[in-house]
């Protein structure tokens, strides 16, 4: 949202630019400012029904909007797909379910992501919880079969993170193909895979 001083803004959603705050949120690792803009932009910004978006929305939307972009029609998509599936520029590390909403890991519930286009090629991720019955959440992260033959692999590695639906819950212990793995970090709520782990687990070209 913007502040009296913008006067780019003023009161209006800038829908077909706001992506960038958006990166910038999850480049600081604030996710709930950054859900907040995706769900505030997914039902204010668009036109209700649609996902026709204009080039900017009005807080009072008693106000007229200036005229259809195109932009604007994929910042969502966009977001949604950035809290699912997030390229870090710094660390070069490709994140999984790096801004997913703790709802969405409720008890019962599946995420499922097929085919999601990154620098490093095509990737999916399943989830499924059993957090209340089992204290469980199970993952699979899909790669491409690439990384093991000519590379490709991200530098930083892998970030799987599981935002659990009770906030003060931490991970306790991870198993990965079987075995416990210690590569994690609980308060951050992360599963972590070097690009060293990726070659010691057979997905990288040696």
């Amino acid at each position: 949202l913007s502040s009296d001083a913008d006067r780019c803004c003023q009161q209006s959603l800038e829908t077909f630019t706001c992506h960038g705050w958006g990166t910038g949120l999850l480049q600081a690792d604030e996710i709930e400012p950054y859900l907040l803009q995706m769900y505030t932009w997914s039902a204010h910004a668009y036109t209700r029904g649609t996902a026709i978006a204009p080039e900017s929305t009005d807080i009072d939307r008693t106000k007229g909007s200036p005229s259809f972009a195109t932009p604007a029609g994929v910042t969502a998509p966009i977001m949604l797909k950035w809290a699912l599936v997030w390229e870090d520029p710094i660390e070069r590390s490709l994140w999984f379910g790096k801004a997913l909403p703790r709802v969405w890991l409720e008890e019962g519930e599946e995420v499922t992501v097929s085919g999601a286009s990154s620098a490093y090629g095509r990737v999916g991720l399943a989830i499924r919880s059993t957090f209340r019955s089992a204290k469980t959440i199970s993952a699979n992260v899909t790669v491409p079969a690439s990384w093991a033959k000519s590379g490709g692999a991200p530098s930083g590695g892998l970030r799987l993170r599981l935002r659990c639906p009770d906030k003060t819950a931490r991970i306790k212990s991870v198993t990965l193909g079987g075995s416990a793995w210690k590569g994690f970090n609980a308060t951050a709520e992360t599963i972590v895979l070097s690009q060293t782990d990726l070659a010691a687990a057979g997905a990288l070209a040696k």
